[in-house]
């Protein structure tokens, strides 16, 4: 479209008008169609609707491999600072962003995460107990980090440093070297712990004192003594003494909530009958999803959690372990967005949360994340 102008001619009845005042009278004709006939008013109505919206909109990639990670770096829990100006002399610090002004709107397009690789990790492998002949003594069980099934889980607990629960007939001696172990657990109560002990004739172990020994029954191996109804697909946790009981404190904190679940319990304190426990229902290995969540964003434009917790989007974990996961926003929500005041982003603090309620456990794999930033461009509506 050119935007040249058609001359509209005016009569006069002064045929003597000198060739000054035809040209200044021209100048101030009101022009309102280009040589086309387009409407000057449709002209600057499409000119506005393409190139000087009221609304802009912005879309940003952000990776965690492409900045600098110190010791410490978490992939769960890292600052993405925009350009900043530092003081005179200094170097400037950039990401290669820009910072935005008058922002009303955010959301995650999509991202690329990695789902745990271990399905036991720093989110919940920590088990807290006391012991009825301690009095509020709180000991600790850790499960070393990994993958484990159901058998394995149950196993574990006698896989301490020194246990002779590997000893065979061939070598009655041998024992547990966490050095060489991948799955082990470390009581803090270690120094009530002995090795336990190996019958090479009858090929048995028995455990020492003051250890869990778990059974995993499945469908082909119910429990006829559970207390609570679980006969099959469930642990049969036995705490090994002569009269102790033990009580286990699955509500202390969230990663032994997230331990409970694994186990199949409730999340609430539990004693122990002669020295059993069952667990409440079936447990449960497996990773849901993770919650992204960036403070910086308004709550009015994000969604709350059943913690309580802002969140930018809850990223449903459908690949196996360690794998990684291509995660994009439903086709039914990508044209709403809860909009906000306006505000000035100069810097994300993205984070990862897990099922419990702790920074999500990837083993500090990378990350990327595509971000559409809305913007008011015409500021006469902030007025």
């Amino acid at each position: 479209m050119y935007s040249t102008f058609e001359r509209v001619e005016t009569s006069s009845d002064e045929s003597e008008s000198s060739e000054e005042e035809i040209e200044q009278e021209f100048k101030f004709t009101q022009q309102t169609h280009f040589m086309n006939m387009t409407k000057l008013e449709d002209y600057e109505k499409n000119r506005n609707m393409l190139y000087t919206k009221d609304i802009l909109r912005k879309r940003v990639v952000i990776d965690s491999h492409n900045y600098f990670q110190p010791e410490g770096f978490n992939t769960s829990n890292f600052l993405v600072v925009f350009d900043f100006d530092t003081a005179e002399g200094s170097s400037l610090v950039t990401t290669n962003y820009d910072i935005y002004h008058n922002v009303i709107g955010f959301r995650l397009v999509r991202t690329t995460i990695r789902t745990p690789p271990f399905n036991i990790n720093s989110t919940n492998n920590i088990i807290k107990y006391k012991k009825n002949s301690s009095g509020d003594t709180i000991h600790t069980i850790t499960i070393n980090p990994g993958v484990y099934n159901m058998t394995d889980l149950g196993n574990v607990f006698q896989q301490y440093e020194g246990s002779l629960f590997v000893a065979t007939p061939t070598d009655a001696s041998a024992t547990v070297s966490t050095a060489s172990y991948a799955q082990f657990v470390t009581y803090s109560d270690s120094s009530s712990i002995s090795t336990g002990s190996y019958n090479a004739g009858s090929d048995t172990f028995t455990p020492s004192d003051n250890t869990l020994s778990l059974t995993f029954h499945n469908v082909d191996s119910k429990t006829s003594t559970s207390t609570n109804g679980n006969k099959s697909m469930a642990y049969e946790m036995t705490f090994n003494h002569s009269s102790d009981e033990i009580t286990i404190l699955w509500d202390f904190d969230n990663i032994t909530r997230g331990a409970a679940r694994l186990f199949g319990f409730l999340p609430k304190q539990q004693t122990s009958v002669s020295r059993k426990l069952y667990s409440d229902r079936t447990p449960d290995v497996s990773s849901h999803f993770v919650d992204l969540a960036i403070p910086q964003i308004p709550s009015i434009g994000c969604k709350r959690n059943s913690s309580g917790r802002d969140i930018i989007e809850r990223i449903q974990l459908k690949a196996g372990h360690g794998e990684y996961l291509h995660y994009g926003i439903d086709v039914d929500e990508s044209n709403v967005q809860q909009y906000f005041s306006p505000i000035t982003l100069h810097r994300l603090n993205i984070q990862l949360w897990a099922v419990n309620n702790v920074l999500y456990d990837s083993n500090n794999s990378d990350a990327s994340y595509e971000f559409e930033i809305t913007m008011v461009k015409n500021k006469k509506l902030l007025t």
